[in-house]
């Protein structure tokens, strides 16, 4: 949603799923310029193939979008 494109490109479910194994996201740099860096590492913590490299919980999600949040409004990033 926010580079308004999909992560993983194809044109039917197969060719998406086959996408999703094989290929790397772009980076959402690459597709809206000025992407503060803790928003771009976010996200790609989402996009993650490996379990262990996620966020564990939509609360660690929240918490991490808080914490750019905040940062946003002080000024800090």
């Amino acid at each position: 949603m926010m580079s308004g494109r999909r992560a993983f490109a194809g044109d039917t479910a197969p060719e998406v799923l086959a996408a999703i194994l094989r290929d790397e996201p772009p980076t959402l740099e690459s597709l809206q310029h000025g992407v503060p860096a803790p928003v771009e590492a976010a996200v790609r913590r989402c996009l993650a193939r490996r379990p262990a490299d996620r966020f564990s919980s939509a609360r660690e999600v929240e918490a991490a979008l808080e914490t750019i949040l905040a940062a946003i409004e002080t000024g800090r990033l």
